[in-house]
Protein backbone atom coordinates (compact mmCIF):
# COMPACT_ATOMS: atom_id res chain seq x y z
CA UNK A 1 0.00 0.00 0.00
CA UNK A 2 1.31 3.28 -1.00
CA UNK A 3 0.66 6.41 1.69
CA UNK A 4 1.68 9.85 2.16
CA UNK A 5 3.23 11.57 5.06
CA UNK A 6 3.20 14.64 6.47
CA UNK A 7 5.57 16.36 9.23
CA UNK A 8 4.39 20.01 10.73
CA UNK A 9 6.02 22.02 13.43
CA UNK A 10 2.34 24.73 13.80
CA UNK A 11 5.09 26.86 16.07
CA UNK A 12 3.29 26.96 19.37
CA UNK A 13 -0.02 25.40 17.97
CA UNK A 14 -0.66 28.71 15.92
CA UNK A 15 -0.90 30.56 18.76
CA UNK A 16 0.59 33.98 19.32
CA UNK A 17 3.74 33.58 21.52
CA UNK A 18 2.80 33.31 25.21
CA UNK A 19 5.49 35.80 25.87
CA UNK A 20 4.16 38.72 24.14
CA UNK A 21 1.01 39.13 25.98
CA UNK A 22 -2.95 37.34 26.01
CA UNK A 23 -2.31 34.03 23.67
CA UNK A 24 -4.70 34.47 20.95
CA UNK A 25 -5.08 31.84 18.20
CA UNK A 26 -3.49 33.47 14.76
CA UNK A 27 -6.33 33.38 12.02
CA UNK A 28 -4.19 34.16 9.19
CA UNK A 29 -1.83 31.18 9.93
CA UNK A 30 -4.59 28.95 10.82
CA UNK A 31 -5.84 29.48 7.26
CA UNK A 32 -2.47 28.87 5.61
CA UNK A 33 -1.52 25.56 7.52
CA UNK A 34 -5.36 24.39 6.15
CA UNK A 35 -4.62 25.10 3.09
CA UNK A 36 -1.42 23.26 2.65
CA UNK A 37 -1.94 20.59 4.64
CA UNK A 38 -5.22 19.91 2.76
CA UNK A 39 -3.47 20.85 -0.83
CA UNK A 40 -1.11 18.42 -0.24
CA UNK A 41 -3.88 15.43 0.55
CA UNK A 42 -1.50 13.03 3.58
CA UNK A 43 -2.94 9.87 4.82
CA UNK A 44 -0.93 10.60 8.00
CA UNK A 45 -0.25 13.61 9.55
CA UNK A 46 2.54 14.07 12.59
CA UNK A 47 2.31 17.33 14.51
CA UNK A 48 4.57 19.26 16.45
CA UNK A 49 4.18 22.10 18.77
CA UNK A 50 0.02 21.19 18.25
CA UNK A 51 -1.87 22.81 21.29
CA UNK A 52 -4.65 20.83 22.13
CA UNK A 53 -7.21 21.65 24.66
CA UNK A 54 -6.53 19.16 27.33
CA UNK A 55 -3.29 21.04 28.05
CA UNK A 56 -3.17 24.65 27.84
CA UNK A 57 -4.17 26.85 30.33
CA UNK A 58 -5.66 29.83 27.88
CA UNK A 59 -9.04 27.85 26.89
CA UNK A 60 -8.57 28.15 22.92
CA UNK A 61 -9.37 24.68 21.43
CA UNK A 62 -8.00 23.85 18.11
CA UNK A 63 -9.76 20.93 16.07
CA UNK A 64 -7.19 19.40 14.28
CA UNK A 65 -9.63 16.55 12.81
CA UNK A 66 -11.78 19.63 11.13
CA UNK A 67 -8.87 21.66 10.25
CA UNK A 68 -6.50 19.15 8.32
CA UNK A 69 -9.97 17.08 7.39
CA UNK A 70 -8.80 13.68 8.93
CA UNK A 71 -10.72 11.92 11.15
CA UNK A 72 -8.46 10.14 13.97
CA UNK A 73 -5.97 11.90 16.50
CA UNK A 74 -4.08 11.30 19.21
CA UNK A 75 -2.06 13.60 20.77
CA UNK A 76 0.62 13.58 23.98
CA UNK A 77 2.49 16.15 26.21
CA UNK A 78 4.59 15.33 29.03
CA UNK A 79 2.39 17.31 31.93
CA UNK A 80 -1.54 19.06 31.58
CA UNK A 81 0.07 22.57 31.85
CA UNK A 82 2.58 22.33 29.05
CA UNK A 83 0.86 24.05 26.07
CA UNK A 84 2.98 22.25 22.97
CA UNK A 85 2.91 18.55 22.66
CA UNK A 86 3.26 15.92 19.59
CA UNK A 87 0.14 14.29 17.44
CA UNK A 88 -0.45 11.99 14.52
CA UNK A 89 -3.84 12.01 12.90
CA UNK A 90 -4.44 10.00 9.85
CA UNK A 91 -7.18 8.93 7.61
CA UNK A 92 -6.81 5.02 8.87
CA UNK A 93 -7.52 3.94 12.33
CA UNK A 94 -4.77 4.50 15.38
CA UNK A 95 -5.25 1.24 17.13
CA UNK A 96 -2.74 1.76 20.02
CA UNK A 97 -1.33 5.42 21.37
CA UNK A 98 1.82 5.39 24.15
CA UNK A 99 2.32 8.82 25.33
CA UNK A 100 6.00 8.78 26.80
CA UNK A 101 6.58 12.49 26.73
CA UNK A 102 8.91 14.25 29.61
CA UNK A 103 10.02 17.75 29.98
CA UNK A 104 11.79 18.43 27.07
CA UNK A 105 11.89 15.32 25.58
CA UNK A 106 8.73 15.02 23.92
CA UNK A 107 7.67 11.66 22.34
CA UNK A 108 4.38 9.65 21.61
CA UNK A 109 3.56 6.37 19.77
CA UNK A 110 1.09 4.78 17.22
CA UNK A 111 -0.03 2.07 16.03
CA UNK A 112 -1.92 3.23 12.59
CA UNK A 113 -4.36 0.19 10.72
CA UNK A 114 -3.63 0.15 6.89
CA UNK A 115 -6.35 -1.29 6.01
CA UNK A 116 -5.17 -4.92 7.93
CA UNK A 117 -1.46 -4.21 8.06
CA UNK A 118 0.08 -1.77 11.04
CA UNK A 119 1.95 0.65 10.63
CA UNK A 120 4.43 1.95 13.81
CA UNK A 121 4.90 6.08 13.63
CA UNK A 122 7.23 7.79 16.59
CA UNK A 123 6.81 11.17 16.75
CA UNK A 124 9.31 13.02 18.20
CA UNK A 125 10.52 16.50 19.43
CA UNK A 126 13.85 16.92 21.40
CA UNK A 127 14.22 20.29 22.97
CA UNK A 128 16.43 22.66 21.17
CA UNK A 129 18.88 23.40 24.43
CA UNK A 130 19.31 19.69 24.80
CA UNK A 131 23.10 19.20 24.53
CA UNK A 132 24.08 16.27 21.80
CA UNK A 133 24.94 14.06 24.52
CA UNK A 134 21.09 14.65 26.23
CA UNK A 135 19.58 13.99 22.36
CA UNK A 136 21.93 10.64 21.94
CA UNK A 137 20.74 9.18 25.79
CA UNK A 138 17.04 10.49 24.37
CA UNK A 139 17.18 8.76 20.99
CA UNK A 140 18.86 5.25 22.64
CA UNK A 141 15.83 5.17 24.70
CA UNK A 142 13.85 5.41 21.56
CA UNK A 143 15.73 2.50 19.98
CA UNK A 144 15.53 0.26 23.06
CA UNK A 145 11.85 -0.74 21.66
CA UNK A 146 12.03 0.53 17.97
CA UNK A 147 9.52 -1.45 15.81
CA UNK A 148 11.79 -3.35 13.39
CA UNK A 149 9.43 -3.41 10.14
CA UNK A 150 6.59 -1.39 9.09
CA UNK A 151 8.09 1.97 11.14
CA UNK A 152 8.05 5.44 10.66
CA UNK A 153 9.99 7.90 13.28
CA UNK A 154 9.35 11.60 12.73
CA UNK A 155 9.42 15.31 13.79
CA UNK A 156 11.46 17.87 14.69
CA UNK A 157 14.80 16.72 16.26
CA UNK A 158 16.63 20.03 16.59
CA UNK A 159 19.63 18.58 15.05
CA UNK A 160 21.93 18.91 12.08
CA UNK A 161 23.28 16.43 10.37
CA UNK A 162 26.48 16.48 8.33
CA UNK A 163 25.36 16.05 4.79
CA UNK A 164 23.57 19.18 5.18
CA UNK A 165 26.12 21.31 7.15
CA UNK A 166 27.67 23.64 4.75
CA UNK A 167 27.85 27.11 6.95
CA UNK A 168 30.90 28.58 8.38
CA UNK A 169 31.09 28.64 11.85
CA UNK A 170 31.19 32.55 13.02
CA UNK A 171 27.77 32.54 10.89
CA UNK A 172 26.33 30.32 13.41
CA UNK A 173 28.29 32.33 16.79
CA UNK A 174 26.78 35.62 15.35
CA UNK A 175 23.38 34.28 14.54
CA UNK A 176 23.55 32.89 18.49
CA UNK A 177 24.59 36.02 20.32
CA UNK A 178 21.30 37.36 19.06
CA UNK A 179 19.55 35.40 21.94
CA UNK A 180 22.74 34.22 23.68
CA UNK A 181 24.58 37.17 25.22
CA UNK A 182 27.70 34.98 26.38
CA UNK A 183 30.11 34.93 23.44
CA UNK A 184 31.75 32.48 24.92
CA UNK A 185 28.44 30.35 25.89
CA UNK A 186 27.15 30.61 22.54
CA UNK A 187 30.09 29.50 20.86
CA UNK A 188 30.21 26.02 22.86
CA UNK A 189 26.73 25.86 22.19
CA UNK A 190 27.38 26.05 18.52
CA UNK A 191 30.29 23.58 18.91
CA UNK A 192 28.18 20.91 20.12
CA UNK A 193 25.30 21.50 17.40
CA UNK A 194 27.46 21.44 14.65
CA UNK A 195 29.10 18.05 16.21
CA UNK A 196 26.38 16.66 14.78
CA UNK A 197 26.73 13.55 17.29
CA UNK A 198 23.51 12.54 17.57
CA UNK A 199 21.94 12.66 14.24
CA UNK A 200 25.43 10.25 13.50
CA UNK A 201 24.14 8.04 16.13
CA UNK A 202 20.99 7.85 15.04
CA UNK A 203 21.74 7.56 11.64
CA UNK A 204 23.80 3.85 13.08
CA UNK A 205 19.95 2.47 13.57
CA UNK A 206 19.30 1.47 9.85
CA UNK A 207 16.90 4.12 9.49
CA UNK A 208 16.52 5.67 6.52
CA UNK A 209 16.45 9.42 5.84
CA UNK A 210 13.34 9.49 3.25
CA UNK A 211 14.97 13.22 2.22
CA UNK A 212 17.79 11.58 1.60
CA UNK A 213 17.11 8.44 -0.25
CA UNK A 214 15.69 10.61 -3.01
CA UNK A 215 17.64 13.75 -2.61
CA UNK A 216 20.74 12.52 -1.60
CA UNK A 217 23.19 15.70 -2.19
CA UNK A 218 20.15 18.02 -2.29
CA UNK A 219 21.20 21.30 0.28
CA UNK A 220 18.10 22.43 1.97
CA UNK A 221 16.71 23.71 4.72
CA UNK A 222 13.35 23.21 6.97
CA UNK A 223 13.49 26.11 9.35
CA UNK A 224 13.64 29.08 9.61
CA UNK A 225 10.58 30.50 7.14
CA UNK A 226 10.02 34.08 6.22
CA UNK A 227 7.28 34.14 8.91
CA UNK A 228 10.17 35.07 11.93
CA UNK A 229 13.30 35.53 9.94
CA UNK A 230 14.31 36.28 5.85
CA UNK A 231 18.26 35.86 6.91
CA UNK A 232 18.41 32.17 6.09
CA UNK A 233 22.47 32.67 6.69
CA UNK A 234 21.96 29.68 9.21
CA UNK A 235 19.17 28.18 7.87
CA UNK A 236 19.02 24.18 7.95
CA UNK A 237 17.11 21.16 7.71
CA UNK A 238 15.61 20.13 11.39
CA UNK A 239 12.95 18.31 10.61
CA UNK A 240 12.82 14.35 9.60
CA UNK A 241 10.85 11.26 8.27
CA UNK A 242 12.64 8.38 8.94
CA UNK A 243 11.50 4.47 8.21
CA UNK A 244 12.70 1.14 8.18
CA UNK A 245 14.39 -0.17 5.67
CA UNK A 246 11.45 -2.35 4.05
CA UNK A 247 9.18 0.41 3.39
CA UNK A 248 10.26 1.59 -0.19
CA UNK A 249 10.62 5.69 -0.44
CA UNK A 250 8.98 6.51 -3.27
CA UNK A 251 9.08 10.14 -3.00
CA UNK A 252 9.70 12.25 -0.47
CA UNK A 253 10.75 16.49 0.00
CA UNK A 254 10.27 19.95 1.71
CA UNK A 255 7.17 21.88 0.77
CA UNK A 256 7.54 25.56 0.20
CA UNK A 257 4.38 28.06 -1.10
CA UNK A 258 3.86 31.52 -0.22
CA UNK A 259 0.94 29.57 2.50
CA UNK A 260 4.01 27.65 4.70
CA UNK A 261 6.00 31.11 4.69
CA UNK A 262 3.43 32.42 6.66
CA UNK A 263 1.97 29.44 8.28
CA UNK A 264 4.77 28.88 10.74
CA UNK A 265 9.06 28.90 11.50
CA UNK A 266 8.76 26.11 9.91
CA UNK A 267 8.49 24.27 6.45
CA UNK A 268 6.72 20.95 6.73
CA UNK A 269 7.93 17.88 4.92
CA UNK A 270 6.43 15.07 3.44
CA UNK A 271 7.08 11.04 2.00
CA UNK A 272 5.53 8.77 0.05
CA UNK A 273 6.05 5.35 1.22
CA UNK A 274 5.27 1.95 -0.21
CA UNK A 275 4.21 -0.40 3.13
Amino acid sequence: MQIKVLEYNLLMGLHTNPREGPVKLEQDRVDAARKVVRQEQPDIVVLVEACDAQSNDHGIDVNYRELFNLPNYFYGTYSHTHKHGNAVLSRFPIMRTQNHSLEKRKFIRAAIDLEGTLLHVDVTHPHCHLSEAEKISFFQDIFQDMPQKRYVLAGDFNSYTEGDRERARDEYVKKFNEFIPDSERAAALVDDLLSCKAMTKLARSGLVDTFRAIHPTERVFTMPTDLINRDKSTAERIDYIFCSPDIRVIDAGIIRTPATERASDHHPIYAVLEV
